[in-house]
């Protein structure tokens, strides 16, 4: 009998870690810099040039230069849920999560930690040419039947 409900308590567990809230499509792409709030929702003065990069097999690319600093770094990530997974490819590899709060095809708003170790919040927005290219994506059979219903009619010459 406790064998039962340990086997339904780890499948309840595993549904919870197979089941992502976002799929690795919506994230994979170039993200740029648009804003930086604190946890109180204050925006912050600084205006770091921030690119990160997630492609389809699951590698990152960070690239940030603040006040005249750079700084990359590179590593491999995964979903999880909510939350992004970055595993850095330093030597000593550092594992962060940050939270997804809100993802749309051009918009992604980030929770994480700096380094001082504060919560902040952090406003992305992928180019227009890979906006575009997730919109197409996105296209269901309804979408197309509405597209073509407004495309003009050609009519034949006899």
């Amino acid at each position: 009998m406790e064998n039962k409900y340990l086997y339904t308590l780890f499948y309840i567990i595993f549904l919870c870690f197979a089941c992502n809230k976002f799929k690795k499509e919506q994230v994979q792409g170039t993200w740029n810099f648009v804003s930086i709030k604190n946890e109180k929702g204050k925006k912050l003065s600084i205006r770091p040039d921030i690119e990160l990069d997630f492609d389809d097999k699951g590698n990152y690319d960070y690239s940030s230069v603040v006040k005249n600093e750079a700084y990359t770094e590179r590593g491999a990530y995964i979903l999880q849920n909510d939350m992004i997974v970055l595993k850095n490819g330093d030597k000593e590899a550092v594992t962060k999560q940050i939270k997804i709060m809100q993802l749309s095809n051009d918009t992604m708003l980030l929770k994480m930690k700096n380094i001082a170790n504060d919560i902040q919040f952090l406003t992305l927005y992928r180019s227009k040419k890979q906006t575009m290219e997730m919109d197409s994506l996105e296209l269901d059979d309804k979408d197309l039947d509405e597209k073509a219903a407004k495309q003009p009619v050609k009519k034949k010459n006899k």
